[in-house]
């Protein structure tokens, strides 16, 4: 097992991965990370990532090497607005590239197919990973993405319980194949590329939002999973204990982490997948349901107070969501294999499987809590669309 960890700069998770590497036989490979933002920004919105200089990350990178973990640039903007073909944007582009290998980066991944083969033109020698933000789901993505260079590919998580479909990818991929292991996202959601789009816009430097905005996908997002619990056991996460299902197909790279979260909480989510277990909340380890850490520090010069507010409120309103339903992890041993003998053909309005399962897992430890915050909805929207 290779796994591809989050890093959020903070020094002490480094130590924390090298503590586990040293347990669990160096199953952290590598790390991935950006600066705050930039002129392509990143899949990250700048008010969700902390604060550090260009010497401060070459430094953290130097100590990852030290540490023998390799160290993944997260280039993964699903847009830049059309602008990467004008001379002097390609310029700037260009110049941040350079900033980013200088400082020491193993390898980059991107969403666009037209950066991986800017990158590949200029850099030839330094690998391209291609993020889960491509949405590589067909085999014929994959051969796509293979012959414009990509080294690895990162599966489109939506298909990590079709197994034939897992095997076969394997079977015909001439780059490396990666899993997304932990991602809350609705199964098939509605709103993930206007999300995607969303945030990448957020991490831009000369976006004129300055990376304040609305959380709406978010929060519809968070709507369906806690209103309808079936939709958190329909999202394509992978359980610590369920990594040895894809090494029996051929997988042998898994990634995971959060790069907003705190430092005790991507530390938590490194050791359940290196030991393969995890004893407690599912949702505890989820990226998507984790709190984002220190959000007071993260206000840029520029934001006003209303501005502020209105950000802050609705990423706080699904902190610590893990609080609000208790998701027994290891009630759920066994649960893959119906995937495995009954290939999933994505019918969950007839299908009562996911339902049956969370009916048996799914528990709610304050109601009253979670009965407010879902009330809340409407009132929240509503002051949105009234005009």
């Amino acid at each position: 097992m290779r796994l591809s960890l989050a890093t959020n700069w903070d020094d002490r998770l480094l130590d924390n991965y090298n503590e586990i590497n040293t347990e669990f036989s160096g199953a952290i490979s590598e790390i991935f990370g950006s600066l705050r933002n930039s002129v392509v920004g990143n899949a990250r919105p700048t008010l969700c990532l902390p604060e550090v200089t260009p010497e401060q990350a070459r430094r953290h990178i130097e100590k990852a090497h030290q540490f023998g973990i390799k160290f993944n640039y997260t280039f993964n903007a699903v847009c830049t607005g059309g602008l990467e073909y004008q001379e002097e944007y390609q310029g700037k582009v260009l110049e941040y590239i350079a900033q980013v290998v200088d400082l020491g980066i193993d390898s980059f991944v991107v969403a666009i197919p037209y950066y991986l083969e800017l990158i590949k033109g200029k850099y030839p020698n330094i690998p391209i990973k291609v993020s889960a933000n491509a949405h590589v789901d067909t085999l014929n993505k994959l051969k796509i993405w293979e012959e414009l260079g990509a080294d690895v590919i990162v599966l489109c998580d939506s298909i990590n319980r079709d197994f034939p479909l897992l095997k076969r990818t394997l079977a015909v991929s001439g780059a490396e194949l990666e899993l997304l292991t932990a991602n809350s996202c609705l199964f098939h959601c509605p709103y993930q590329y206007y999300h995607q789009g969303l945030v990448c816009h957020m991490s831009q430097s000369e976006n004129p939002m300055n990376g304040v905005y609305m959380e709406y996908p978010v929060m519809h997002c968070t709507l369906e999973k806690f209103s309808k619990p079936e939709n958190l056991i329909r999202s394509r996460w992978i359980r610590p204990e369920d990594i040895h299902h894809y090494e029996e197909l051929g997988f042998k790279r898994f990634k995971v982490g959060a790069r907003q979260a705190s430092t005790e909480w991507n530390t938590r989510v490194a050791r359940a997948y290196a030991s393969r277990s995890y004893d407690g909340n599912l949702l505890e380890i989820l990226q998507g349901l984790e709190p984002i850490a220190d959000i007071d520090t993260k206000r840029v010069e520029g934001i006003g107070d209303g501005q502020w507010a209105l950000f802050k409120g609705g990423v706080e309103a699904f902190s610590d969501v893990s609080e609000l339903l208790y998701v027994d992890n290891k009630k759920l041993e066994g649960f893959l294999e119906f995937y495995k003998t009954n290939p999933c053909r994505y019918n969950c309005i007839d299908c009562t499987y996911c339902k049956s399962i969370a009916d048996k897992v799914i528990s709610v430890p304050d109601e009253e809590r979670l009965s407010t915050l879902l009330e809340a909805f409407p009132f929240i929207f509503g002051g949105l669309f009234n005009s």
